[in-house]
């Protein structure tokens, strides 16, 4: 009887405890205990922390607390002057779980929040807080209380965050959930809002909050996004809980404005792309990233491929395979819209651009790309195959046989960041040259079939210093096709004007062959043999390019098959400037080699025009000739050869060739008839030599007295006039 008298009056002192106690929380006014709140804030955040407003509580099994108006200070001399600052906070807490020590929050609102975080070029940022004066002392058993939330709830919270370089970057959430039922159980997210004022919305479920604190593996994850037009979903798992080392997923997305998306980013220059589409797998190993099975779309390419990337090293490592359908970048990037303005020029072909060696230090790669064909200015390149290799800043990039316009192109590109060089070797065989040129708006004023070799190598810090400082060749052959003379511009219908006065070269001429080699060095391309065949005439000419100043000296001469007497043109010669070159006759060729001109040095062996046989295939005639050239018989040659060098004599001291040439010598030689007025009579030989070197240029009138007549006649002959 005593027991349970005592138990009943227990029972009874416990009622009392709690209804007094809930009777005192009634009764309790949490706005009291404001300044205690803010002390406390100050002294374990280091920052003060302000209430505006009310303290509510509001009782129950599950009471809830409110707090409305607080603001939390920003750095000492940052703006604005809160970090932080919320209009409503509450919180719904269950009481009996605290009993063994859970804490169950069941919900908890945050409303009409701004949050303004700043980072600094150290790493750190207005977030970093001042150390709490004691350290929290862990549990007993080690492991720190995890606090259950089964319901969170964001309004109107908008973040501001602000880089080390000033760029301003803005999230804002008009609703954002996350929602579970236990600690064991998946939690649910959900968010809508803006970023950048793009719309932004995210949905998806995660594992369990106590599969993370037990650190188990394959924590599994299906999330779902949309941003700016652009959507992705995630679907897998992490396989390492402990260090977040190692997951897996299947990954989706699509792009439909990339340049809208990246203008989130701060990327404002990307040119106008259509649609992305991308599915495959992803996976993190350490620090190994991989992608596999990739398919998608780019417009309407398709692409496939895996990629590896190793980033743990000191140079991250790409490696893999990536395959593309038809890829058309003439489509995919239209010039015009968007571009900005055009770089400024100085007037030259050549574009000092850098060179953008030292990216070649960011990374190592080992990929092998392949394409069905690539479109890029009008050019369609098939049958892609390329490898590229790039390890400690030295590339190489080889393309094996690409089509492009009938032909094959075998390409190796070699680059060393280190040594600030760049080479390229390259062979083109059996393209059609016509289509080619047709494509980039050069109608079809030459067509044929050509094959191509081409080497060059230099260092130098951009394109036109590379091209001025380099060594290389260049090697071009053409047979079969056609001149359209037509189509060409007035510089080169003016040059065939002047090489061929005696010759209808208007219209279409049929091409039997061509060659065209050079020799680089220095900055000057010399040329080591050109030659061109058709049915009316053959070609020859010899100089050379400035590639620093972008100026040419050439000298040209046609010979031809219809012309009597010696059948040679004048040589003609072409100097300036690439963007405006000159054609001129330059009779002094003809009996003092090339004069000193825009590029010294440069001496013609003669400018002789050699036999070129008949058209036979495929072989180019052209290449035969140069190779192992014979000379037209032209009547009088043998015999003018001591004249005209007693004529060079003349040139260079007439005194001493008037001792050695009588007009009588001359006018045999020469072809004149003594027709002036003193000739054959005694006329004078220096009125004689006279006339002649007068007649050497290109319209003389040789009428002159003394024979001139006569001079000029041989002296119109010997230049095909």
């Amino acid at each position: 009887m005593r027991i349970g008298r005592i138990i009943k009056w227990l029972i009874i002192l416990l009622l009392v405890i709690i209804v007094g106690g809930i009777a005192f929380l009634f009764t309790l006014d949490l706005n009291n205990y404001k300044t205690t709140i803010q002390d406390q804030a100050r002294n374990a955040l280091g920052r003060d922390l302000a209430i505006d407003g009310d303290i509510g509580l509001a009782l129950s099994l599950i009471p809830s607390v409110s707090v409305q108006g607080v603001r939390l200070a920003n750095a000492q001399g940052l703006e604005p002057a809160d970090m932080v600052s919320v209009g409503n906070v509450e919180a719904q807490v269950e009481l009996l779980p605290l009993i063994s020590g859970d804490i169950r929050v069941t919900r908890l609102v945050l409303q009409d929040a701004d949050i303004h975080l700043q980072a600094d070029d150290q790493g750190g940022g207005n977030w970093v807080m001042g150390a709490p004066s004691e350290p929290a002392e862990a549990p007993a058993d080690g492991e720190p209380t995890i606090p259950f939330l089964g319901d969170v709830l964001l309004q109107n919270v908008n973040v501001t965050y602000i880089d080390p370089a000033g760029e301003t970057y803005r999230l804002g959430l008009d609703e954002a959930t996350v929602q579970s039922d236990s600690l064991d159980s998946p939690v649910r997210l959900a968010a809508t809002g803006t970023v950048q004022e793009e719309a932004l919305n995210v949905e998806g479920t995660v594992g369990s909050i106590q599969h993370l604190l037990d650190k188990a593996p394959d924590w599994p994850f299906e999330v779902t996004a949309s941003l700016a037009g652009a959507s992705a979903s995630l679907n897998g798992a992490i396989a390492d809980t402990e260090g977040f080392g190692a997951l897996a997923a299947d990954i989706t997305a699509g792009v439909e404005d990339a340049a809208r998306l990246g203008a989130l980013a701060g990327v404002t220059d990307l040119p106008p792309v259509p649609p992305l589409s991308l599915a495959g797998s992803a996976s993190l190993d350490g620090q190994i990233v991989a992608l596999s099975n990739l398919a998608g779309n780019i417009g309407d390419t398709a692409f496939d491929g895996n990629l590896t990337a190793r980033l743990g090293e000191a140079v991250p490592a790409v490696q893999g395979a990536l395959n593309v359908g038809d890829l058309d970048l003439d489509a995919l990037l239209p010039p015009g819209e968007g571009g900005g303005e055009a770089p400024p020029s100085d007037g030259r072909m050549i574009p000092d651009v850098p060179l953008p060696l030292d990216g070649l230090n960011a990374a190592n790669a080992d990929l092998a790309l392949t394409a069905n064909s690539v479109t890029a200015s009008g050019i369609t390149i098939s049958n892609i195959a390329a490898d590229i290799g790039l390890t400690d800043g030295v590339l190489q990039a080889v393309l094996n046989g690409a089509t492009v316009f009938d032909g094959a192109l075998n390409a190796t590109v070699d680059a060393n960041a280190g040594a600030q060089s760049m080479g390229l070797n390259a062979t083109y065989d059996a393209f059609s040259l016509g289509p080619l040129l047709a494509s980039q708006g050069l109608g079809d004023r030459v067509t044929g079939t050509g094959n191509l070799a081409a080497s060059f190598s230099g260092a130098a810090p951009d394109l036109r210093a590379l091209l001025a400082a380099g060594t290389g060749n260049l090697a071009l052959d053409l047979v079969g096709g056609t001149l359209n003379t037509n189509e060409m511009g007035a510089v080169t219908r003016g040059l065939l004007q002047l090489m061929l006065p005696n010759v209808d070269s208007g219209g279409v001429i049929a091409l039997n062959c061509a060659v065209v080699g050079f020799d680089v060095a220095d900055g000057i391309a010399r040329s080591n043999g050109i030659l061109l065949d058709t049915p009316l005439f053959a070609a020859v000419a010899e100089g050379a390019l400035d590639l620093s100043a972008e100026t040419l000296d050439m000298l040209t001469r046609a010979q031809t098959d219809d012309v009597a007497g010696l059948a040679l043109s004048a040589p003609v010669r072409i100097a300036g400037p690439w963007s405006a070159p000159s054609p001129s006759l330059d009779a002094g060729a003809v009996v003092g080699g090339l004069t000193q001109g825009l590029l010294p040095g440069v001496e013609p062996a003669g400018l002789r025009v050699p036999n070129v046989d008949p058209p036979s295939g495929g072989v180019n005639q052209c290449a035969a000739a140069l190779a192992n050239p014979t000379y037209p018989e032209v009547p009088g040659v043998g015999a003018l050869g001591e004249e005209v060098d007693q004529i060079r004599e003349a040139i260079e001291d007439p005194a001493s060739a008037l001792e050695d040439v009588g007009r009588e010598a001359l006018e045999g030689v020469l072809g004149g008839d003594g027709g002036g007025e003193g000739g054959g009579e005694g006329g004078n030989p220096a009125d004689a030599v006279g006339d002649a070197l007068q007649n050497i240029l290109p319209g003389g009138d040789g009428d002159g007295d003394g024979g001139g007549g006569g001079v000029g006649g041989g002296l119109r002959n010997l230049l095909g006039n």
